[in-house]
């Protein structure tokens, strides 16, 4: 399921996006909605949606204001859907300028709705993808530099980690009593993933690795 947000100034029109829509059954949860841009920025904020369904014109910060705000957010990785009563050419233009992924005329039909939801899914799962893979290269060539610490220094000096020269380090290691394998192996591995990464969301740069023999 991705999470989605809603944003439009017109109580009939979020009243449509809650009830004209099946967002359980193209794969979404509505996780919120908002009268204006600023409202939508902070539930965006709380929220962290996939997909964010905006209005063009609202008071405060308008549609294509806000995906700007949230494209410059550090991380940010949401898909976004203008929705306007504007059918000018010079619309479209600015919206995907703006960074926004479709761009769809009032009044919603809900039938059209749930294709562009379905083509949209799409892309979430390719991004989705991608980012995990990502993921797990940063997370391998990491884990090898501090492999490298360990045996005696890293092959690109304390920058290859974000670290100062003279950053002080903790190691902490967990020893198995019996030298598991399989899934008695992956849980304390992932327990030790969970974390670190509790650690960096506080702040403080944590790295996980595996010992080799010796």
């Amino acid at each position: 399921m991705y999470k989605v947000i809603v944003a439009d100034d017109e109580p009939l029109m979020l009243e449509g996006w809650k009830t004209m829509v099946d967002w359980t059954g193209a794969g979404y949860e509505l996780c919120g909605a908002a009268s204006d841009g600023e409202e939508a920025l902070d539930l965006f904020g709380s929220v962290g949606p996939d997909l964010v369904v905006t209005d063009i014109r609202m008071p405060v910060l308008d549609g294509l204001e806000l995906i700007r705000a949230i494209k410059n957010r550090p991380g940010a990785h949401a898909r976004s859907v203008i929705v306007s009563g504007y059918a000018e050419f010079g619309y479209v233009q600015q919206a995907l300028r703006f960074g926004a992924d479709r761009y769809v005329l009032k009044p919603i039909v809900p039938e059209e709705i749930q294709v562009l939801l379905g083509d949209l899914f799409a892309l979430l799962g390719r991004d989705r993808t991608d980012r995990a893979s990502a993921a797990a290269l940063q997370a391998a060539a990491e884990e090898a530099e501090v492999m490298r610490l360990l045996q005696g220094g890293l092959s690109g000096g304390p920058g290859a980690l974000g670290l100062a020269s003279c950053a002080p380090l903790c190691v902490l290691l967990l020893e198995a009593p019996c030298a598991p394998t399989g899934r008695a192996r992956a849980l304390p591995r992932a327990a030790l993933k969970r974390t670190a990464e509790r650690l960096r969301a506080a702040g403080t740069p944590a790295w996980t690795f595996d010992d080799g023999r010796g």
